[in-house]
């Protein structure tokens, strides 16, 4: 796998057709066709060494003056992209945000939930993170595609959006669907 800005890169010059999980962002509007209907819905989280005293009341305000760690080239909602009271020291991706946390350099990262939960377990560093609730945002997750190859990608993005709509109705989504508990 690639680091998500090199993915982004990808798919912004055309070496890359489509791109998904990821928001809907106007920076990303220019570059890529969305297709209209979002694969699902996903969480973004604080988090915290398992062992900190830091709890998050759902209001950003509380977490003036804290410094967070993002990953470069994400986005985590309009209301935390605009929290310019809270300082942002990024990384490059969630592995090194959770290394970050865990070993002290700072008390608390952002991620999306599910990236966030997978990456722990494959580091093996689960029981070392404390993740914070509620969810700083809970944001729709699209596919896009490049726009950089033409206009015919804005039809195949609305061929898909008829695609994924049709599949939502079905027995077979709903059964995905509650086996991982959404």
């Amino acid at each position: 796998s690639y680091p998500w800005t090199r993915c982004l890169e990808y798919v912004k010059e055309g070496s890359v057709d489509s791109i998904l999980s990821l928001y809907r962002t106007a920076g990303r509007e220019n570059f890529l066709y969305f297709v209209s209907e979002p694969l699902g819905t996903d969480q973004n989280v604080l988090f915290t060494h398992h062992e900190s005293g830091y709890d998050f009341n759902g209001d950003l305000k509380s977490l003036a003056g804290e410094t967070i760690i993002i990953a470069r080239n994400n986005f985590y909602g309009n209301d935390f992209e605009n929290a310019d009271f809270i300082k942002k020291y990024e990384a490059n991706n969630t592995s090194q945000i959770i290394e970050m946390v865990v070993r002290g350099r700072l008390p608390l990262g952002i991620s999306s939930r599910l990236p966030l939960i997978h990456v722990a377990k494959t580091m093996k560093l689960n029981e070392k993170i404390k993740i914070l609730l509620p969810p700083v945002s809970s944001e729709p997750l699209y596919m896009g595609f490049t726009k950089a190859k033409g206009e015919k990608y804005k039809d195949i993005a609305d061929q898909m959006a008829r695609a994924i709509n049709i599949f939502k109705g079905s027995e077979k989504y709903k059964k995905i669907m509650a086996k991982h508990n959404f």
